[in-house]
């Protein structure tokens, strides 16, 4: 009589091992910033307060992205002719 409880766990484990499973899968990405947070729960956005809520998240995110990109460095090359040319004109 060792069938049914063996089966039954089985079964149990992998209907557990299915949700945790749909319940990663359908998971969305939540967004904390930005527009969307803004305007959460609103339904009128032609309001101005809505409006320049949203106009000063835009220009947040707008000087946020020009931080980062002035952050990198540009990259230099250089290559070994160029260094043996400045050499020659050193030594002349």
């Amino acid at each position: 009589m060792r069938g049914p409880p063996v089966t039954n766990t089985k079964a149990t484990l992998l209907r557990r091992e299915l949700r945790e499973k749909d319940a990663l899968l359908n998971a969305r990405k939540k967004r904390k910033t930005g527009k969307r947070i803004a305007i959460e729960g609103r339904v009128i956005l032609s309001r101005d307060s809505i409006l320049r809520e949203v106009e000063n998240v835009e220009k947040v995110v707008k000087e946020k992205k020009a931080r980062k990109s002035k952050k990198k460095a540009p990259i230099v090359s250089s290559s070994s002719e160029e260094e043996e040319k400045e050499s020659e004109d050193e030594l002349a």
